[in-house]
């Protein structure tokens, strides 16, 4: 494997996201600040307690924007018409693969991360049962599977909205299943809707 060829097409493939990351980092930031905005009326309500009244909004905001980015990554290139001149280029298909899987899988991550930090920052002592491990193995299975159907429907379709769309309906989707359904089931699927979009993905690029 070219080393140099794999850092050129990160670069590219974090040039094409990098937008929707900054975006969605700066309206995370939006449901920590109304709380610690709130919180400072006088009305008698403990930054914590804001925090996790705004949670919802936040997990939200969260989902949409890993959608968003499960669907850039594999819609930007059919977008504005490069994919085809992408084909052609040196880079193998897997190699065009494994770069738009590493973008997208670490500037999800990094998204979770600063969530994380966030929610810690302003809350540092949560109550209840639910620690960062549950919360993790809770909330990292449905993100993936925002992202896999996101950037399944991406590989399918060439309309970035309708792919976010479908990562975010995802998300709605298990909202309103019983609890015991995630988050293996989640986990499974996820990861089935990313094996699928990649092999849509190479499957493509060798029909170009």
């Amino acid at each position: 494997m070219n080393n140099r060829g794999l850092g050129a097409l990160l670069w590219k493939d974090y040039r094409l996201n990098r937008l929707v990351l900054i975006a969605g980092l700066a309206v995370l930031l939006i449901p920590f600040l109304a709380a610690a905005a709130l919180s400072q009326t006088g009305k008698h309500t403990s930054l914590r307690e804001l925090v996790a009244a705004l949670s919802p909004l936040n997990a939200m905001v969260s989902m949409l924007v890993i959608a968003a980015l499960g669907a850039n990554t594999m819609t930007a290139e059919k977008t504005d018409r490069s994919a085809a001149f992408m084909a052609y280029l040196p880079p193998s298909r897997l190699l065009l693969l494994l770069s738009k899987a590493i973008c997208v899988l670490g500037m999800s991550a990094s998204l979770v991360g600063v969530n994380l930090a966030l929610v810690t920052a302003f809350s540092p002592h949560p109550s209840g049962a639910w620690g960062l491990g549950t919360i993790l193995w809770r909330a990292l299975p449905v993100a993936g599977l925002v992202l896999g159907g996101a950037w399944l429907t991406g590989a399918l379709l060439s309309s970035t909205a309708i792919a976010t769309c479908a990562g975010v309906l995802l998300y709605f989707v298990v909202v309103i299943l019983p609890k015991e359904w995630f988050p293996v089931d989640a986990l499974v699927l996820g990861a089935s809707c990313l094996l699928a979009g990649a092999a849509v993905f190479v499957r493509r690029e060798a029909e170009v």
